[in-house]
């Protein structure tokens, strides 16, 4: 009789179990590719803000040149323009 027990709850099962790993196996499989998601986003948001910040550093350092070269670069300007302006003036 036990053993006849075992054959029926044998033979009913499986396709139970059958199901329930199927569904577990989707689970799993979607917390992978969710977890999969979450690390490469993560890893472009560090590369993206360590990005923002060098270029960030770079900007103030240009501006600091520039603002502290001033006077040079408005007179090397004004003399490109000067021989700019000298090359269309009417000589006649």
């Amino acid at each position: 009789m036990f053993v006849c027990g075992l054959k029926i709850l044998y033979t009913n099962s499986p396709q139970q179990f059958l199901t329930m790993n199927n569904t577990i196996i989707a689970l799993f499989q979607t917390l992978n590719i969710v977890s999969l998601m979450l690390e490469t986003f993560a890893f472009v948001a560090v590369r993206v803000i360590a990005l923002a910040i060098v270029l960030g550093d770079y900007f103030i350092q240009g501006c600091k040149v520039l603002y502290t070269n001033r006077q040079e670069i408005l007179e090397n300007v004004n003399n490109i323009r000067n021989a700019v302006g000298y090359q269309f003036a009417y000589a006649g």
